[in-house]
């Protein structure tokens, strides 16, 4: 069986899923401050915030953002990068094969 997974922008409303896929790292904050985190980073314009969406919700999410500089030009941090525990290490092929 296919598992469908949705890829889209990160909105407020994820911050309690955020923070607990954070908490998987060790990364503690509580819902208030990934919220304004989410709030501030979301009107930034060369930072992007991306979400995947699996049948249970919010499964994994990342923060990218372009950084310009004179003897590169322009290259893209990846700042986080998060999946939930129980799909990290799960080959693709896994997830989308019948």
């Amino acid at each position: 069986m296919a598992i469908n997974f949705v890829i889209r922008t990160l909105a407020c409303s994820d911050a309690q899923r955020v923070m607990e896929l954070n908490a998987q790292l060790g990364y503690d904050a509580d819902v208030r401050q990934i919220r304004v985190r989410l709030d501030r980073l979301g009107w930034e314009p060369a930072h992007h915030l991306m979400g995947v969406e699996g049948p249970g919700g919010l499964v994994a999410f990342a923060h990218f953002f372009e950084r310009p500089s004179i003897e590169k030009g322009f290259d893209m941090v990846i700042q986080s990068l998060v999946v939930d525990v129980t799909l990290r290490g799960v080959s693709a092929a896994c997830l989308w094969s019948g």
